[in-house]
């Protein structure tokens, strides 16, 4: 029996008071809402823990942007179960601007090739449907954090080869740990994130989708109804950011 597909849609305009909520095919992007930008995130559990599309959404929201997320991840899930899982109707129908691609660590070379190999099955996929395809690069084990620059590169490469977007969230998790060394950004088991960890994530995506300098988004923890994950500490969110910004001026990636 297949698993059944782990889908959430989250509105911005949840989050954004006065917003309105009717689709519409103007120069804001493929079927977006009153301006929206819709991000399709296909992955596993190192993007559904903490539910990084809702503070996705959240934090653009409170930086003043609209994002719509919707998600596609299930627990130990590689690109190439998804698409083998027939997922390709999702990005056709979905009218998104961006498709979020995450799997595991994929340090190893054979993982790399794997990486590599399905991410250039899934762009044309993917632009052929308007959108653009982007590669959410995560962390090792906390077991294995000498492999660090190893998952940077493979994403980066895979997102080379189809000239995505490529979000450095694990080397921002590093920048992190350079200035607060103590910062708990993996959770209990040492692989899936703490919140601050998801936060991380949510802020280098958030600056790469809306072109947004990290250094400009919300300075609080963005308020988001029914959040049962906790909040990351003012202080530690600002160092943060801080880390975000350095990682994406070191690698030529802030906004323009």
């Amino acid at each position: 029996m297949p698993r059944p597909r782990l889908t959430r849609v989250l509105l911005a305009c949840a989050f954004a008071l006065g917003s309105s909520c009717q689709h519409n095919d103007g120069p804001a992007g493929p079927g977006t809402t009153s301006g929206a930008i819709r991000v399709l995130f296909i992955g596993n559990s190192l993007t559904y823990t903490n539910e990084l599309p809702t503070l996705v959404t959240a934090l653009a929201a409170a930086s003043g942007k609209l994002v719509e997320t919707e998600m596609l991840a299930y627990p130990d899930y590689a690109l190439i179960d998804h698409w083998t899982d027939a997922e390709r109707a999702v990005v056709r129908n979905g009218h998104f601007n961006y498709v979020i691609l995450q799997q595991g660590p994929s340090s190893l070379a054979v993982n790399r090739d794997s990486l590599r190999l399905w991410t250039a099955l899934w762009a044309p996929e993917i632009r052929d449907a308007g959108a653009t395809p982007a590669l959410f690069a995560v962390w090792p084990e906390a077991a294995r954090m000498y492999a660090f620059p190893d998952v940077n590169t493979s994403y980066q490469l895979a997102a080379q080869d189809v000239n995505g977007v490529f979000m450095p969230v694990g080397d921002t998790w590093l920048e992190v740990w350079n200035q607060v060394p103590t910062a708990e950004l993996y959770g209990p088991d040492g692989f899936h994130p703490a919140i601050a960890g998801t936060y991380a994530a949510a802020v280098v995506i958030v600056a790469r989708i809306a072109h947004i300098e990290p250094s400009a988004l919300a300075h609080d923890f963005p308020s988001i109804p029914g959040w049962p994950f906790g909040r990351v500490d003012s202080n530690l969110a600002a160092t943060i950011r801080a880390a975000a910004q350095t990682v994406l001026e070191r690698n030529g990636l802030t906004a323009r």
